[in-house]
């Protein structure tokens, strides 16, 4: 009779949302009686973006740069390129619109030009409009600076530099952009 115990067994009746093994003797003659679980059920927390927790198996960082998390979630789900896109136009969508909060209009335009360094606080939406004009912004730093605010978003002084920042973390769609309202403002014709 083998006494090794190494095979795993999943045990029923858990709490939902717990994945437990009991280990058993290898010979057959039932468990030995050490069990380990773990919880694989995703929290809300206030600032994770609830498209993260339609991924059971998937553990979100709510802090971490919006780009690496993704990556990790698309290498672990195993999707095609065109799968990426689509879930990516999808997760930044849920971003933004988690994080845009319940401003007003103008709010959210004078959050967005002190987000990027606007000196004083435009008046008005043209008066946004015309002070976003000259800030070259990767818009997926701004993402991760609204994910976690000890993130700076860092102003390109020029389109120059803007590209090649874009060069290494790809281009970000377009229709999410539009989508804000505000960050439209930002994009620039790559």
């Amino acid at each position: 009779m083998s006494t090794k115990a190494d095979v795993l067994s999943p045990k029923a009746g858990i709490e939902l949302g717990q994945e437990s093994w009991t280990v058993l003797d290898k010979g057959g003659n039932g468990p030995v009686g050490v069990t380990a679980s773990r919880n694989t059920t995703h929290q809300a927390t206030p600032n994770l973006c609830p498209f993260w927790l339609e991924f059971p198996r998937f553990d979100p960082d709510a802090e971490a740069p919006f780009v690496t998390e993704f990556e990790k979630l698309a290498n672990l789900m195993c999707w095609s390129a065109k799968m990426r896109q689509k879930q990516l136009t999808k997760a930044l969508a849920a971003e933004i619109e988690f994080h845009g909060g319940n401003l007003s209009r103008l709010e959210r335009w004078q959050s967005l030009c002190s987000e990027v360094g606007v000196g004083s606080e435009p008046a008005s939406i043209t008066q946004c409009k015309k002070a976003l004009q000259s800030r070259f912004v990767n818009l997926f730093n701004l993402v991760d600076h609204r994910r976690n605010r000890s993130i700076q978003v860092v102003c390109f002084s020029s389109f120059k530099h803007l590209y090649e920042d874009i060069r290494n973390t790809g281009k970000f769609p377009r229709d999410c952009a539009k989508r804000d309202g505000c960050m439209k403002a930002l994009l620039r014709r790559v």
